[in-house]
């Protein structure tokens, strides 16, 4: 505001008269208006790179000559200061709607980046913790963690369908993720050898207990068409 006062000062004389002619001032301040539109994105250019609003008040009424109108009695000096108000009023809306857009369209791309991510992050996490029981092929498989008497930590992957299988408790991984890694194995070691589709038998092995006095049952991948027979666990 201090340039446009300074700009309103080197006029502030006896020159100029105490009204303007009849609709004067309304037909230039609209030109004014319609400037500020035609000029809009210049105008908002230059201000977010050099210039200021009062420069650019200065510059429009400099367009249309309204110093010289000033000077040559055409315009009065009250009339004269309410068209540089009105400029300048104008300007700074524009300049308020411009950021207040760009803050609209920042706020926007966050919101979409965050949805996209908690998206990726979600399938990410289903695929993660979701195990095909290799039995049914129907259920996922859960991780169970129990605890004993004596503070002995128990993880168990079980399934619906009856397939229950006794992890060591590894703080580094949970079991399900050991299972899934397990089967994996098996998968591409037995793609190797054979493009037919195996299947997965539970078996129990009496000879093995665990430390609760349960019998361990072991998973084994089985293929017919090429007779490969594979502990998975």
């Amino acid at each position: 505001m201090a340039g446009v006062v300074r700009g309103k000062e080197r006029w502030a004389t006896g020159h100029a008269p105490f009204m303007s002619p009849v609709g004067l001032k309304d037909r230039i301040k609209k030109r004014c208006m319609e400037h500020v539109k035609k000029h809009r994105k210049r105008i908002l250019d230059n201000l977010r790179s050099f210039s200021d609003v009062s420069a650019e008040v200065l510059d429009v009424s400099e367009s249309y000559a309204m110093d010289e109108m000033l000077v040559r009695g055409e315009l009065s000096h009250d009339d004269y200061l309410d068209i540089l108000t009105s400029l300048e009023d104008a300007l700074r809306d524009e300049v308020y709607l411009e950021e207040l857009a760009q803050a609209e369209a920042l706020l926007a791309d966050e919101e979409a980046w965050i949805e996209d991510f908690d998206a990726l992050d979600l399938c990410s996490g289903s695929q993660a913790a979701f195990v095909l029981c290799p039995l049914c092929k129907k259920s996922g498989l859960e991780e169970v963690v129990e605890w004993s008497h004596d503070n002995v930590e128990t993880r168990t992957v079980v399934c619906r369908c009856g397939l229950a299988l006794i992890f060591v408790a590894d703080p580094e991984t949970s079991a399900l993720t050991e299972c899934q890694a397990a089967i994996s194995r098996a998968f591409e070691a037995h793609r190797c050898l054979c493009h037919e589709d195996p299947s997965f038998q539970l078996e129990t092995d009496d000879a093995a207990m665990s430390d609760a006095g349960d019998v361990r049952r072991s998973l084994y991948l089985d293929c017919s068409p090429c007779g490969l027979r594979l502990q998975v666990l």
